[in-house]
């Protein structure tokens, strides 16, 4: 079975990698990026100070704050895809609109950071936006986003499954560290950022998406349906009783 890719950045990268972080509270970013041996990681707290730095400096990345400052942060990202050569993007909030990220993403941004992250997953994040494919802004744009959302992240669930279940199989321990999870992680953070919804988006759509998958018999997966049918039900109700 083929294995997911890994879009860590190699050690030449990180040593040459020179990064930008803007914004308030964005601090501790930059001191786990030290942690993680980049080459260079400075901090300024507003975007029009980061726009000065980036005309007159070199930087391979800019991680910015998608919180409002002086400087609209769509525009801030508009116009440091102007340049010349610009840095690659990246943007960065503890609380995200799913639309605010669509138009970050819309805007330039090559990966979005959910905040506080830990360094596997900034690392990550970092190698996937230098080396990984940029996000489909037709998904972005679809009127069924949150399916194929869904949909996706249920593939990956089933890659993984039947990765572990051929290692189970094959009589030896199971490594699970070799097991490729990078797409799952990747899959299961974009559905968190560009759900429709929030969370009641994502449990309608998965209900959706197990009813024209699940044969109407017994079974665990049609168990899973009706309690997720019911949990919509409910859900129905209060809405219906707060209004």
């Amino acid at each position: 079975m083929k294995e997911g890719p890994s879009f860590l950045m190699s050690a030449k990268e990180r040593e040459t990698a020179s990064i930008l972080v803007v914004g308030w509270g964005l601090e501790e970013l930059t001191r786990q990026l030290v942690k993680l041996q980049y080459g260079s990681a400075r901090h300024v707290l507003f975007h029009s100070a980061a726009l000065q730095r980036v005309a007159g400096e070199r930087f391979s990345h800019v991680i910015f704050s998608v919180e409002e400052s002086d400087i609209n942060p769509i525009i801030f990202a508009q116009r440091i895809r102007q340049l010349k050569t610009p840095p690659i993007l990246i943007a960065a909030s503890q609380d995200p609109d799913p639309d605010r990220v669509v138009d970050m993403i819309l805007a330039g941004s090559r990966s979005y950071l959910l905040l506080p992250i830990s360094l596997p997953m900034l690392d990550n994040a970092i190698g996937e936006a230098t080396n990984g494919q940029p996000f489909d802004p037709k998904i972005l744009r679809s009127p069924i986003k949150n399916e194929v959302l869904l949909r996706n992240l249920l593939n990956e669930i089933d890659r993984v499954a039947a990765e572990l279940t051929k290692a189970s199989n094959s009589g030896g321990s199971i490594d699970s560290a070799k097991i490729k999870k990078d797409p799952l992680h990747n899959s299961s953070s974009s559905l968190r950022l560009f759900c429709d919804g929030g969370s009641g988006g994502f449990v309608t759509t998965l209900i959706d998406i197990c009813d024209t998958l699940t044969p109407r018999k017994r079974g665990r997966l049609a168990g899973l349906r009706r309690q997720l049918l019911e949990k919509r039900q409910k859900a129905k109700l209060r809405e219906e009783k707060e209004e």
